[in-house]
């Protein structure tokens, strides 16, 4: 269920889009885009840096932190623009006949007109986040155990960007509760 959005509501997605314009711009910057890149090296890509996520959700779980730490709210809102910023750039890659910024930009809007869910701060929301990150990807898991495609190849783009687009938003979700 979407709440309701308040002027409070918007400006802390303002911030939160912020943060993800710079996560891209720094991971175009260190992670440069082989043009070659097959279907399953962006998954694993995106995957990878869930997962990352989630270990990270974990320890600090363990150790007793609170999401709500200045240090620990920092590492998470990197660790959830990372996934958001990979996941942006994978679908831009299926998004239209060839990757752009403006291609870029239109996801970045996309996922910034989504329903705002989670309401600040907590373990349960950033956990959930990335449960949902992991079952957006579960398709596009699926149809990879058959073999690895080009990027180029005919595939089912529209079901792969809608994949990965589930995955920006719901990191999204996750950066705009913790702003």
């Amino acid at each position: 269920m979407a709440l309701r959005r308040s002027p409070h509501d918007a400006e802390r997605r303002r911030r939160a889009i912020g943060i993800v314009k710079r996560g891209l711009a720094q991971a175009e910057e260190k992670y440069l885009v082989e043009p070659d890149a097959t279907l399953g090296t962006w998954f694993a890509r995106v995957a990878e840096t869930v997962a990352v996520a989630a270990r990270v959700v974990l320890e600090r779980l363990e150790e007793g932190r609170r999401p709500e730490e200045a240090e620990v709210a920092g590492e998470q809102l990197g660790l959830f623009a990372d996934i958001c910023a990979e996941a942006i750039r994978a679908t831009s890659q299926v998004w239209s006949e060839s990757p752009s910024s403006q291609a870029r930009e239109e996801i970045v809007q996309l996922i910034s007109d989504s329903p705002r869910t989670l309401t600040g701060p907590s373990w349960v929301g950033a956990l959930g986040s990335l449960a949902q990150c992991v079952a957006a990807l579960e398709p596009l898991a699926n149809g990879l155990r058959d073999g690895d495609l080009p990027m180029a190849e005919p595939t089912d783009c529209d079901r792969v960007a809608e994949a990965l687009l589930e995955v920006a938003i719901h990191a999204l979700q996750a950066i705009d509760a913790l702003c």
